[in-house]
Order: C-alpha cells, then sequence, then structure tokens
C-alpha cells in the first residue's frame, strides 16, 4: 500500500468542503517526528493539491519538540482569522 496516494486521497477528499481546515501534531512516540514533519512537507510541496491550499508550520518547544502543522483551504471566508489562530496558539503554548 503506498502511504502517501492514501493521504493525498484523504486530504483532497476532506478539502472538497472549502470551509474545513486541519491541525495536526507528529507522533513523537518512536522519536522519528522530525522525519513525519518532514515527509509531509516533500509531500504537500510536491502534489497539486497545495495549488488550493495553504499550510503552516509550528513547533511547539516544551519536553519533547511538538511538529504541528494547519492547513486550509485558500477560498476559506475565514482564513485570517483562522491563520491567526494558530499562530496565537502556537505561539501561547511555547510561552507557557
Amino acid at each position: 500500500m503506498n502511504v502517501q496516494y492514501t493521504v493525498r486521497e484523504i486530504v483532497k477528499f476532506f478539502f472538497k468542503d472549502e470551509k474545513k481546515s486541519i491541525i495536526y501534531r507528529c507522533s513523537f512516540e518512536d522519536q522519528k517526528e522530525i522525519q513525519r514533519f518532514h515527509k509531509f512537507s516533500r509531500w504537500f510541496i510536491n502534489d497539486d493539491f497545495n495549488k488550493c491550499l495553504i499550510k503552516m508550520d509550528g513547533i511547539i518547544k516544551k519536553e519533547y519538540n511538538y511538529y504541528t502543522s494547519f492547513i486550509y483551504h485558500k477560498n476559506n471566508v475565514n482564513s485570517v482569522f483562522i491563520e491567526a489562530l494558530f499562530m496565537n496558539t502556537v505561539k501561547e503554548y511555547n510561552e507557557k
């Protein structure tokens, strides 16, 4: 099974609704979170769905580095609000 293809199809289906957004954190239990973070970033950059989506990245630095990303559709009418919300959330977690 091709994981990249599966993730791509899930993302494409999910964003048929332009109002949806995704926040995710890369699992760190096996110390491979940075590899996951970079792998998905490569997939995102190299795939055609990045033409209609925006991806923002953040790192929450606590006992571990929590690599997180936020993806939303370019046509999302709430883009300014949700972008600010993501950035402020990462900032607040890093200040605690």
